[in-house]
């Protein structure tokens, strides 16, 4: 079972379309008590990292993603739910977050004149061990590319933690983040097809 925090904002239905189809069963949570009983815990978002930080507090889990992050199990963040795993946030102020792997979040730093948010498709630079490409490669409809919406990009401290890169307009930022049980991506599985098939599917076998 993999459970998935209800968020404020974030397109949980595609998320949980996604996992179903991989035959994985999911359900919603929204309690502190329900995070840590949790096998598996998928963390998404959409908007600000202040926000979404915020939103967490007002139910005290923050608290409890940080206690279930130290149990070994699997835990995800998706796009602004990886951002929160860093130290600090700088969107609109400065904001704590969750502290689960030591670094910023910080604005895509692209020259004058480039368009952001950065939306769309793009691939990655390398390819991480955990990663298979089962399911895609074994489609007649195969994409390299994963789809990102975001100004923002995580600055870890330590560059291990990074699996893998992307880049926007010759800006290279970090994209897949994983640390022991702890693993983050940039874009939406959810939205990039076959190829995001194969990351949740992934994801499900660490």
């Amino acid at each position: 079972m993999i459970s998935i925090l209800k968020p404020a904002s974030g397109n949980i239905f595609n998320v949980r379309k996604s996992l179903e189809h991989l035959g994985l069963k999911t359900c919603e949570v929204s309690h502190p008590e329900e995070v840590l009983e949790a096998n598996k815990l998928i963390i998404i978002g959409v908007g600000a990292f202040s926000q979404t930080i915020e939103g967490l507090k007002e139910k005290c889990l923050d608290q409890a993603i940080a206690e279930f992050s130290h149990t070994g199990r699997p835990l995800l963040g998706i796009c602004v739910g990886m951002q929160v795993f860093m130290t600090k946030g700088y969107e609109f102020n400065v904001t704590q977050g969750l502290g689960l792997i030591e670094g910023d979040c910080v604005p895509l730093r692209v020259k004058e004149g480039v368009k952001l948010p950065h939306i769309g498709f793009a691939p990655l630079t390398e390819e991480p061990e955990f990663l298979t490409y089962e399911i895609s490669q074994s489609s007649e409809i195969n994409r390299d590319d994963f789809y990102y919406a975001h100004s923002f990009y995580c600055q870890p401290k330590e560059e291990s933690v990074v699996q893998a890169y992307s880049e926007y307009a010759g800006f290279k930022f970090p994209a897949i983040l994983k640390k022991e049980n702890i693993l983050g991506c940039q874009f939406h599985p959810e939205l990039s097809g076959y190829k995001g098939l194969d990351f949740y599917q992934s994801f499900n076998r660490i």
